[in-house]
């Protein structure tokens, strides 16, 4: 069993996969998800989880060099757009036009979809590389 960090394995599996750019989706409840999408489903109820929270997880475990958030979230959601900043601090800020971020999903590994009801509260994730976690593994061996 698995001793820390993120226990759902479907998460866990597409973490596991994500190589340098490719995407990851963090939707809210109401995103339009592709049909062929590799949609890990987690909503509960309204808001629970949110997208921050599941962000906050995924910070932990996933390398992001830069992320996609809708540029009309600045005025229609500034506590949530500015809470990403800080959930990913090295990570570059790329705003677009929601409906750009819409057909950016298309292009993405899976799909995490939250109860989370904020308006323009969907994040997609760009995988970085990082090889500083494992070099003192490497060295131990």
């Amino acid at each position: 069993m698995k001793k820390k960090g993120i226990l759902n394995r479907e998460i866990s599996r597409v973490i596991a996969t994500m190589g340098h750019y490719d995407l990851l989706v963090v939707a809210d409840a109401g995103l339009p998800i592709p049909i062929d999408a590799d949609c890990i489903d987690l909503v509960v109820d309204k808001d629970i989880p949110t997208v921050l929270q599941i962000l906050k997880l995924l910070s932990s475990e996933l390398e992001v060099e830069e992320f996609y958030v809708a540029e009309e979230g600045n005025a229609m959601n500034k506590s949530q757009y500015l809470a990403v900043e800080k959930i990913f601090p090295h990570a570059s800020k790329i705003a677009i036009p929601h409906s750009s971020l819409k057909e950016k999903v298309k292009g993405a590994k899976a799909v995490i979809r939250t109860g989370d009801f904020s308006p323009y509260s969907n994040v997609i994730l760009s995988s970085g590389v990082s090889f500083s976690g494992y070099s003192s593994i490497i060295s131990e061996a």
